[in-house]
């Protein structure tokens, strides 16, 4: 592996991880705003971390 490999590697790792942050901010902002009543945010709230933890794995490469 070369270094040029390296540096790009590790320059995904850390936008993915950036994207990865910013997806979960967002996906646990919106059921907080949206709903009032709390089981409704529970739920928003676990739906939220499991897509984000989806968005991390799949799309960006988070293991």
């Amino acid at each position: 592996m070369s270094a040029a490999d390296v540096v790009e590697l590790a320059a995904r790792r850390i936008v993915g991880f950036i994207l990865f942050i910013g997806v979960l901010l967002v996906s646990v902002a919106i059921p907080l705003f949206a709903f009032e009543t709390l089981t409704p945010k529970f739920v928003g709230l676990i739906v939220a971390i499991l897509f984000s933890r989806w968005v991390g794995r799949r799309l960006i490469g988070l293991e």
